[in-house]
């Protein structure tokens, strides 16, 4: 009977869906996976045991919706904001920022049903905060402890188009003050414009005012900011763009020197522009670095969900996807902008796209595809991609929210519409492009929700990647546990065994040696798992907030454990009649290259049905309490029989490293 050996070298294609496992015919079907779980494909090949994630703090508020936001002045400067109903916190170095021993913390105007559609920009120590319902509001930071939020005054603008009608006619009754009285001679006002700009025109003197209260359809009462030029009546008059009457923007960018707002609700299509370098002058005017507007349609006028700023400004609608420049490719300028129609793929409103080197990768508008908005020299133009193709079931209940962790593996994450986290390893130069599904670990009464997800660099250069930070929910002790949990940085190669951290909503001791761990109210009730000086205890339930270990520990990781799981797909080297898919076979030998991996389980069979071979695969002594990290080879001889789609999978629960090099597996195929 032929034997052939399958060489798994590389699993950096990810999960594949169905749809593909069988595709013989292209490289990438040999690098991928009929599961991954809780593993990372690295761009080198291997797929590695994401680390933990730690717990750093219960949110304020345990009800309602919660995002958490990056804020990053610099890479050595970087925040994390816990936004709950009407409520900002902030977090640095793995922890929440306290003033004289609480947590620092500012109101804001975003309730919790509104915190979903916000949109924001950052430029320095100021980040623009967008809602379709809100004022556009101003966060500032002057330091770790200091923070406002308040509402954006603008100088005078954005205004819609001037009035046309020569019939209409707006008359103040003074040209300075407070409490004015503005009369329109046709009716146009309403009690929602209470805050909206007008602006007047007499004969070349322009002058400007916010409405400060509603009398009726034709009078309003005004606040006058710029002088008007006379009492007498003027047709030439504009109203504020933005109002509770006409909607406020729900898309924001800086982009070359200005500040860009889009989105409104009563105009969805339109883009302004600050004046160049002072970013909350719209004053109308015609010189290059004057305040502008641009129309963003193209065969259709579909709503603006996106902007990013490129070489060029990227803009997303529900329908479309364009650039917007100039001719010299320089600066935007009122009398100089193209729009170019680039894709027509749409998307998802509310769900802000990733920059990933010079891409943009943006949810599609039914949620189940994230395209790559890329150049493409032989289009002369940018094309799309849909990199969710070969995983569409991994992603088919919808994607909710991506973060970009560029350090230290190239790593797309996303959270799902029903809660769970999703990775997709991303390096399109070495065609690395592999999906991972990350089940962060439940409580005993059931899965965890991820809500939300931010990145922003490391504590310092020394850290060597960037911090994935997530809001999680789960029900503990008859209750819900909203927490902020940030992952651990992944286990180096060179790191010691008793610092492996791979315990979700985990804390870290260290220091005396104690039997007695405390910090873990958060996990009142649960059954933990902890690696103490290296040695695996498990079934430790949490009462009062601690824990008590059999033995003396100075360096503890505990918290809740989670299972890695690795299933290659169907083996392929080949039979006496082409190939082996749907043949007889059964494995013979089977070969595992690990590099400082624990214990873990070799399970095979078929279909559904698997033995465990190796139930303890383990090197070192002491094996049952603190096993070794091994790098090198696990050879041993397969039990399975013969079937028509032999399966082999790794499994592993101990809160310990795992990494996979690669699989070599000899089988017998029985073509009679």
């Amino acid at each position: 009977m032929p034997r052939e050996t399958q060489a798994l070298i590389a699993f950096n294609a990810g999960l594949l869906s169905p749809r593909v496992q069988d595709r013989l015919d292209v490289e990438w079907r040999f690098r991928g996976c009929r599961e991954l779980k809780n593993l990372v494909p690295l761009p080198h090949g291997p797929a590695k045991r994401r680390s933990g994630f730690r717990f750093i703090e219960e949110a304020q508020a345990a009800t309602g919706n919660c995002r958490v936001i990056p804020f990053q002045f610099s890479t050595e400067q970087a925040y994390i904001i816990e936004a709950t109903s009407q409520t900002f916190r902030f977090y640095k170095d793995r922890a929440i920022i306290e003033s004289g021993g609480s947590p620092v913390s500012i109101s804001t105007v975003f309730d919790s049903d509104k915190l979903a559609a916000i949109d924001w920009a950052q430029e320095n120590d100021f980040m623009v905060f967008v809602h379709p319902d809100e004022e556009p509001q101003l966060l500032t930071r002057t330091s770790d402890t200091s923070w406002t939020i308040s509402e954006i005054t603008f100088e005078d603008g954005p205004y819609l188009a001037e009035n046309v009608d020569t019939t209409h006619t707006m008359t103040p009754n003074a040209t300075t003050g407070t409490g004015v009285t503005l009369t329109s001679s046709a009716a146009v006002f309403a009690s929602t414009d209470v805050g909206r700009l007008i602006r007047l025109n007499h004969g070349g003197t322009i002058g400007y005012a916010t409405i400060a209260a509603f009398t009726s359809s034709t009078q309003v009462s005004v606040d006058i900011v710029n002088d008007f030029g006379a009492t007498t009546a003027t047709s030439a008059w504009n109203l504020g763009a933005w109002s509770n009457t006409t909607g406020f923007p729900s898309c924001v960018a800086f982009h070359k020197g200005r500040l860009f707002f889009s989105g409104q609700a009563s105009d969805p299509a339109r883009i302004y522009g600050s004046r160049v370098d002072d970013f909350f002058d719209f004053t109308p005017g015609t010189e290059d670095d004057d305040p502008l507007e641009i129309i963003a349609a193209g065969s259709e006028s579909n709503p603006i969900h996106w902007m990013r700023s490129k070489k060029q400004l990227a803009v997303g609608t529900s329908g479309e996807e364009f650039s917007i420049g100039s001719s010299d490719g320089l600066q935007i300028t009122p009398s100089d902008s193209r729009i170019q129609p680039e894709t027509a793929y749409g998307s998802k409103s509310g769900i802000r796209p990733t920059l990933v080197g010079r891409q943009v990768l943006f949810v599609q508008r039914q949620a189940r595809s994230l395209m790559e908005l890329i150049f493409s020299f032989s289009e002369d133009g940018f094309v799309a991609r849909d990199l969710a193709r070969r995983a569409e079931d991994t992603v088919a209940v919808g994607l909710a929210e991506l973060a970009y962790q560029q350090q230290p593996w190239s790593t797309v994450w996303a959270v799902l519409d029903d809660g769970n986290l999703v990775s997709l390893t991303y390096l399109r130069e070495e065609d690395a492009i592999g999906w991972a599904v990350q089940t962060v670990a439940p409580s005993a009464a059931g899965a965890a929700t991820v809500e939300s997800i931010a990145v922003i660099p490391g504590e310092d250069s020394s850290e060597g990647e960037d911090q994935l930070w997530a809001s999680i929910l789960r029900t503990v002790d008859g209750g819900v546990k909203r927490t902020i949990e940030c992952l651990d940085p992944y286990f180096a190669d060179d790191g010691a065994e008793e610092d492996q951290f791979f315990v979700d909503a985990g804390i870290k001791y260290d220091s005396t040696a104690t039997t007695t761990i405390t910090g873990l109210d958060h996990l009142e009730g649960e059954t933990v798992v902890a690696l103490a000086d290296g040695r695996i205890e498990t079934g430790l339930e949490v009462a009062s907030g601690q824990i008590e270990l059999s033995a003396e520990a100075s360096v503890v990781n505990v918290g809740l454990p989670f299972t890695w799981r690795l299933k290659p797909v169907a083996f392929e080297a080949g039979a006496q009649l082409g190939v082996a898919q749907g043949q007889q076979q059964a494995a013979d030998e089977i070969i595992i290259k690990t590099l400082r991996t624990g214990r873990f389980n070799i399970l095979e069979g078929a279909g559904e049905t698997f033995s465990i071979v190796a139930p303890e695969l383990t090197v070192g002594e002491n094996a049952a309490n603190a096993p070794a990290l091994f790098t090198g080879i696990h050879a041993f001889q397969s039990q399975a029989p013969f079937s028509r789609d032999s399966e082999i999978v790794l499994e592993g629960s101990d809160p310990t490293n795992a990494e996979i090099l690669s699989m070599f597996v000899t089988h017998a195929v029985n073509t009679l």
